[in-house]
């Protein structure tokens, strides 16, 4: 296949810039998984510390459908965003790269090729490193999009749990002995209307 030698040298640098930008872009994906990491880990150790600062020791949800349990699918959304960008930091995906039958080649029997050629099966090999490396880059970033939403439906729970708690009427705490400073709240009184 007989080539122009300039374009070939364009092409390769061009290749050469996308792949060098994949390789950045898997870095920067990387780093964005350890903030979400970050992030969910500090919101966890402040959700359990403002719920003992808040609460006491002696405190009694009053509320307990409506707060310990979104509190909880609210810690449970915050260790799946983690778990998504643990993925997203650590996972090492696959991407294509020059073999090692073709590297010892080149040296060997393909030694003799004429320079278009061999500038041209470069290429070809940086074209699929290229490509599968944006593949598995862009299975990062999906899951790194995921993995902040998870956290903002987590950041939403929590919000909810504390309005329900904060809401909600307080009860007292357990004591064995009655103080003289207890009130005791009257009983409602419910009216009925005849049907006519």
């Amino acid at each position: 296949m007989a080539g122009n030698a300039a374009s070939v040298e364009v092409y390769a640098q061009h290749v050469g810039g996308l792949l060098e930008g994949e390789y950045e872009r898997r870095k920067t994906l990387e780093a964005r998984g350890g903030s979400i990491i970050t992030t969910s880990a500090a919101v966890i150790a402040l959700i359990f510390s403002l719920t003992v600062f808040i609460s006491g020791k002696d405190y009694k949800y009053t509320n307990h459908l409506n707060s310990i349990y979104i509190l909880g699918a609210a810690l449970l959304a915050f260790v799946v965003s983690a778990t998504i960008a643990i993925y997203v930091q650590s996972w090492g995906l696959k991407y294509t790269i020059t073999g090692k039958k073709t590297l010892l080649a080149m040296t060997q029997g393909l030694w003799d090729l004429p320079s278009d050629d061999a500038k041209r099966m470069c290429l070809q090999r940086l074209v699929n490193t290229t490509l599968t490396m944006r593949e598995g880059n862009d299975r990062k970033a999906v899951a790194a999009q995921y993995s902040v939403i998870v956290q903002v439906v987590a950041v939403i729970l929590l919000g909810l749990s504390l309005i329900f708690e904060l809401t909600g009427d307080p009860q007292p705490a357990e004591s064995d002995t009655p103080t003289e400073t207890s009130v005791q709240r009257p009983a409602l009184v419910q009216f009925s209307m005849p049907v006519t």
